[in-house]
């Protein structure tokens, strides 16, 4: 098997220092200059790159690594998040949301179960306290020999602890409180008392008003809100547009909740904006030009994935026109709700017996050209008569999983075929090439997962 190996970090973080730390530390390993990327070498054998703009292209590198049964190890340089703010000054070239946006890369993507390598986290301080037992950890991890001897790498200063970083600290933490946390979580911080202590000098709140103003207004931005319709934002630098349009929610004691889904799919892919039909219409009750407004600026100059699960994955396909989308990707949508379309839907009929404007009968004309819909449904009796109204189209793929549950996102979940699924479609992949256990049957693509009963 061929294989790649990673050296990624922010600027500021020693990742050129890491990566001479990895090659002097483990055998086999050799890294071409810091302009190669490592989409340009992928499969060219063992090969090792550094590019610093491959931090955020990640989940892309991971895709075409899965795609080309490549391993791929992926190293990331951490440093103390409080001197990369200190480094960056008051340019804000990097600030608390880009140093976030990292850890869920991270996350995200080792999470997502695309990768046949490891994705492993390093502290460049440690390459000065602990040189040996950190190259005895990559080397494990990568499962390759460790040389003889690892020579420690010169100090990294402590920036942060001078009394003028104080105050930029002091915003950046106040408007980026999750930052305390992962302190704690990357192992910089045992507890918040250094920044109670700095609000204290500041004469600001401490961290619990800091946490208390944050539940209140939430990490995410509105773009749009109204009697019918909430659109929310999370920004990120990629040239990608995700519209995800929430589903009917949760029932949590009796009553539904709705929350923004879908939030780890890695903010290097780019913006996510998240839209709420808060009286669950099916789009009866919305105005699509108000969504079209929102998420403009958004979209322009980047490609537009809609998703959406269940009333989610029906307004994703509903709006794929409207909002120029190149992918569509809907988890167990209905292709409509009207009784007179859909006799057997007698689900959420709470919702949709008050509806008396039908105005969206159903997804009939709401498939475009220069879309690739990808429609996935569970074995219920209810969504597979969904799935046989969609049009046999050749941009149209439809593919019935191997599970019960409506919520077919949590099956593929289970299995860790979610994300790279996503992922996958989001990159126009041929429904033979999906990461699925999958073969076609009369248009439909038949999908057997591992932990779930014969349907």
């Amino acid at each position: 098997m061929n294989r790649h190996l990673i050296v990624a970090g922010l600027p500021g973080s020693g990742h050129e220092t890491l990566a001479t730390f990895v090659a002097q530390s483990v055998e086999g390993v050799t890294f071409h200059g810091t302009d190669v990327p490592a989409l340009s070498v992928l499969g060219q054998g063992v090969a090792a790159t550094q590019c610093p703009d491959d931090l955020f292209r990640l989940p892309e590198i991971a895709l075409a690594a899965r795609e080309r049964d490549i391993r791929l190890d992926i190293i990331v340089a951490l440093r103390d998040p409080r001197d990369l703010l200190v480094l960056s000054g008051e340019s804000g070239d990097i600030d608390g949301q880009t140093i976030d946006l990292v850890q869920q890369l991270i996350d995200g993507i080792g999470q997502s179960g695309l990768l046949q390598g490891v994705i492993l986290p390093v502290r460049i301080e440690d390459l000065t306290t602990a040189p040996d037992d950190t190259a005895d950890t990559i080397a494990r991890r990568l499962a390759l020999p460790r040389r003889a001897a690892t020579r420690p790498t010169e100090p990294t200063p402590t920036l942060w602890i001078s009394p003028e970083t104080g105050a930029l600290l002091f915003r950046t933490f106040t408007a980026h409180p999750q930052l305390l946390d992962l302190l704690i979580r990357q192992g910089y911080a045992t507890d918040p008392q250094w920044f109670t202590e700095l609000a204290a000098r500041h004469s600001t709140p401490t961290r619990s008003t800091v946490w208390k103003a944050r539940g209140a207004a939430g990490d995410f931005d509105i773009l749009h809100e109204d009697d019918t319709l909430r659109v929310t934002c999370l920004d990120g630098p990629g040239d990608t547009a995700i519209i995800t349009f929430i589903g009917v929610g949760l029932d949590i004691g009796g009553i539904d909740q709705q929350s923004e889904e879908f939030r780890k799919l890695g903010p290097g892919l780019g913006p996510q904006a998240f839209v709420f039909d808060k009286h669950r219409s099916w789009g009866n009750g919305i105005d699509m030009q108000a969504i079209t407004r929102a998420t403009a600026p958004l979209r322009e100059g980047r490609q537009v994935v809609t998703l959406g699960l269940s009333m989610g994955g029906f307004l994703a396909i509903l709006a794929s026109g409207p909002l120029g989308a190149g992918r569509c990707i809907a988890f167990a949508p209905q292709y409509a709700m009207h009784p007179d379309i859909v006799p057997f839907e007698r689900r959420w009929r709470a919702y949709t017996d008050p509806i008396t404007d039908w105005r969206v009968r159903s997804l009939d004309g709401a498939f475009v050209t220069g879309c690739d819909y990808y429609a996935l449904f569970p074995h219920d009796p209810r969504d597979l008569q969904h799935m046989r109204l969609f049009p046999d189209l050749p941009n149209v793929h439809r593919f019935a999983i191997g599970a019960r549950d409506h919520n077919v996102a949590t099956a593929l979940k289970r299995n860790d075929l979610l994300y790279p699924v996503i992922w996958s479609a989001m990159r126009g992949a041929a429904p033979e090439d999906m990461p699925l256990p999958s073969t076609p049957s009369d248009g439909i693509w038949q999908v057997t997962l591992p932990d779930a009963p014969d349907p």
